[in-house]
């Protein structure tokens, strides 16, 4: 989403998204020659019905931002261009309330994909001019980029320095045994009935495990997705157990001098 661009666009997509209706912006993009992006909402018409709702859903989850009038009235007037930024000595600060980081985050992510290609362009034509510079705090909540250490490895050198700030990894243990126990403890639930829900109360979703662990909740996912965290499939919805995780996270650390636990 280019922000001097699409932005203005963004309630009208949104209104797409909430009607499900896909040939409004096949007819556009058809008007403009756009075959590739025409055939991907063709596939999705095609898809089951069911999937083919989950993934409205999905979408509308990243624009829910646009849901609020005043987001709506802000993107009418884009204001910032990302190359123009790049070029300058400007500084931006994103922040966002603890209970808006979720609603935030696919936007900042966006804009800050979009600085970082315009660094990667600017570095390309014109190499040894000062770097952009990158000071993420909360990330896992506000910035979960999908490729972070993709990110990391690479924009050093193409004029983008990165500073990354996460949540420590040590402690994650005792935060998944308290999430269980809140989740076990539930309360007007009697002991009897504890101890029979047990297995059913400790499954949580890729963002609830995310902030446990400190991590974007789109490492998550991946992770699930390459079988190599243990998740359970139900539906479209995926779904981590914590006694599980628990287990996971015993079995891969790595003690000091040591090689790695292994099952």
């Amino acid at each position: 989403m280019r922000p001097t661009g699409t932005a203005s666009r963004s309630p009208a997509v949104l209104r797409w998204v909430l009607r499900q209706d896909l040939d409004t912006p096949a007819q556009m993009l058809d008007d403009v020659g756009a075959a590739v992006a025409c055939d991907v909402l063709y596939g999705i018409a095609q898809t089951d019905r069911r999937e083919r709702s989950s993934i409205f859903s999905a979408t509308a989850g990243v624009l829910a931002l646009y849901n609020t009038d005043a987001a709506r009235a802000a993107a009418a007037r884009p204001n910032f261009d990302s190359d123009e930024f790049v070029a300058s000595s400007d500084t931006v600060f994103i922040t966002a309330p603890a209970h808006r980081q979720a609603l935030c985050a696919p936007l900042v992510v966006g804009l800050l994909e979009q600085i970082r290609h315009a660094a990667y362009r600017r570095a390309a034509t014109r190499p040894g001019g000062l770097p952009v510079f990158f000071c993420l705090d909360e990330l896992a909540n506000i910035a979960p980029i999908h490729d972070l250490s993709a990110l990391v490895s690479e924009a050093g050198g193409q004029g983008l320095h990165v500073l990354a700030c996460l949540r420590p990894t040590a402690g994650a243990r005792e935060r998944l045994l308290a999430a269980r126990d809140r989740l076990r403890k539930r309360p007007g639930t009697t002991d009897s009935r504890r101890i029979a829900a047990n297995a059913a109360t400790t499954l949580i979703d890729a963002h609830q495990l995310a902030e446990i662990l400190g991590v974007p909740h789109t490492w998550v996912l991946k992770k699930a997705r390459a079988g190599q965290l243990p998740h359970h499939k139900l539906g479209h919805y995926v779904r981590f157990d914590l006694d599980e995780i628990i287990a996971w996270l015993d079995d891969t650390k790595i003690q000091p001098g040591g090689p790695r636990r292994r099952r």
